[in-house]
């Protein structure tokens, strides 16, 4: 933990002693400011979104979700924003139709998160220039991208965006005569997150300090423009978001993302807060995925206080379809198409560290695709999260399961480096994750590591990997994100340094043509026995004190 989120903590329980004080529950959703004003009352509504992850099948509902909620409260200023990471990956399609959806929607503003950086400055650039042409044509507001604490060279791309205005450090709507303030911030570890990535080069993302500072900044010209009603849109994740809170007057709501949180209702110390003038700061979050979305209601006093609020989380569980959804799916990726039947419906393994049926099947698509020996992945949120009902299986099933679009890798590993890489993957601590295989079975041991590599075979016959023998393998660049992001140099080099070739097609085509080569004949998802996890605690006989020493020693076991 930094000193800053310790400061933090410490802040959070001082203010609490005061929001006691100061508010009155009506519900698990709402209090009163009874220290406010009753004067010049200003009613605020705010309908928010974050973390969408490119998710296709949820987006007729959050459509219906944004209808329903602009034909509430006709007498309040009505905002619709987002907390950022509504795209990801490097697909150039199911990029513009996400950003396009926003327009569609609704949406006003927007913070921007570490996945919109996904496919480089330069597609990010193309899709908002294309956002911005499909909005004019069909007389739709173009939202805008806020950014308080990023610094961007006029050389990069997203120069042009700056110059358009519709990437902005901090920005003022007008709704009803009532003026309202947004400033925004992206993560501070965007750079870190990005670095696979072209086009970041001139780009610049202040610590956690310098965004404070800048934010301070904006919100105190904003307040000498006399805004006294001010949202950040934040994409920091929540310990940051609290930090700010407790640190910058004059923010009265965040529009947070990144920590995926879903936060009910309003609670004192987890998204009420203080700030250092004693006005309140709410603070929200609405999961991922669009598996919900939130509304905030906020009566305001004539100080900009907030007088009254609020907020709930509304799960997206109704399946409906939308036609203006659709449209737009169809006109950008193009007819829906069938390609086989599923006989018993998929639910889903919500697990990292075991074997994911799902992403075996993926896997299977690929080694059969590239001709190799080996398909190594990584579970992804998408992989892991979703499932399927049986019967007809279409392309845009399988564009909802595989929205990054990465790049897919074919080489030539020993065995020696591929139990390597298995290794390492299930020996990350707390953010272990089991690399999902084709071709192969393995063992995860009770101290985490990696034996009994066995190559598959129709005869179930047990062939070992040969440490000094070369196989043909193909991977999710995924694969090389995770260990450039936990910085595993051997890992880093043992993927970089050999012949690898790209493949021109990703996962997502290779399970479509894969699932088109049964024919119609129905198939299953299910386990295949391929990652063997031995039980963490083993018999132990001793004195206490050797118990204790040998749970010591395996510390990072027990807290997984």
């Amino acid at each position: 933990m930094v000193i800053g989120d310790i400061l933090c903590e410490l802040e959070v329980m001082v203010y609490n002693l005061s929001l006691n004080n100061l508010i009155s529950f009506t519900s698990r959703n709402s209090y009163i400011n009874t220290a406010s004003k009753s004067d010049a009352d200003v009613k605020t509504s705010i309908f928010y979104v974050n973390d969408l992850h490119s998710r296709l099948a949820n987006m007729d509902g959050i459509k219906a979700k944004a209808d329903e909620f602009k034909l509430k409260n006709p007498d309040a200023d009505k905002f619709l924003l987002s907390g950022g990471d509504m795209k990801v990956g490097l697909g150039e399609k199911i990029g513009d139709l996400v950003l396009k959806f926003m327009n569609l929607i609704g949406i006003d503003l927007s913070a921007i998160g570490n996945h919109e950086f996904d496919a480089g400055t330069i597609k990010l650039q193309e899709q908002i220039d294309k956002m911005n042409e499909h909005a004019r044509r069909n007389n739709l507001s173009p939202f805008k991208f806020v950014v308080t604490n990023l610094d961007i060279d006029e050389k990069n791309p997203l120069a042009k965006s700056i110059k358009d205005k519709k990437l902005v450090k901090s920005c003022i709507i007008t709704r009803n005569g009532h003026n309202y303030g947004f400033v925004g911030a992206t993560p501070i570890s965007l750079k870190e997150s990005a670095r696979l990535n072209p086009g970041m080069d001139g780009i610049q993302v202040k610590n956690l300090y310098k965004t404070t500072e800048e934010i301070e900044k904006e919100v105190s010209l904003l307040e000498k423009q006399n805004i006294n009603k001010i949202i950040l849109l934040s994409h920091l994740g929540y310990k940051n978001d609290k930090y700010i809170a407790n640190k910058v007057s004059g923010i009265d709501v965040i529009v947070g993302g990144h920590t995926h949180n879903v936060l009910k209702g309003i609670d004192p110390g987890k998204n009420l807060f203080l700030t250092p003038e004693k006005e309140p700061v709410i603070l929200l979050e609405a999961g991922k995925d669009g598996e919900q979305v939130g509304t905030l209601d906020i009566i305001f006093d004539s100080d900009g206080i907030i007088k009254e609020a609020n907020n709930k989380i509304i799960d997206n569980e109704t399946p409906v379809k939308d036609l203006k959804v659709q449209k737009l799916k169809d006109e950008i990726l193009g007819k829906s198409e069938a390609l086989g039947f599923l006989e018993k419906p998929y639910n889903p393994i919500k697990k990292y560290r075991c074997e994911n049926p799902m992403a075996s099947l993926f896997a299977d698509a690929m080694r059969n695709k590239a001709g190799a020996q080996i398909a190594l992945m990584v579970n992804d949120n998408a992989l892991v999260n979703n499932g399927l009902k049986a019967g007809e299986i279409t392309t845009r099933d399988i564009q909802n399961l595989s929205p990054f679009k990465n790049k897919i890798y074919k080489t030539n590993l020993s065995g020696k480096e591929l139990q390597e890489i298995l290794s390492w993957a299930v020996g990350k601590g707390k953010s272990s994750s089991a690399i999902q295989v084709s071709g192969i079975k393995y063992t995860i041991t009770n101290t985490r590591d990696v034996k009994n590599l066995i190559l598959e075979s129709n005869d179930n016959s047990k062939i070992p990997i040969d440490p000094d023998k070369q196989y043909s393998i193909v991977y999710d660049e995924h694969l090389l994100y995770k260990a450039n992001y936990n910085k595993a140099f051997n890992i880093i080099e043992i993927l970089n340094t050999k012949n690898k070739e790209e493949q021109n097609w990703d996962k997502g085509d290779a399970l479509v043509e894969y699932i088109k080569s049964f024919n119609n004949k129905p198939f299953e998802i299910k386990p295949k026995n391929r990652i063997t996890i031995e039980p963490h605690f083993t018999s132990f006989t001793g004195s206490k004190d050797a118990i204790k020493n040998w749970l010591k020693e395996r510390n990072q076991l027990l807290v997984s």
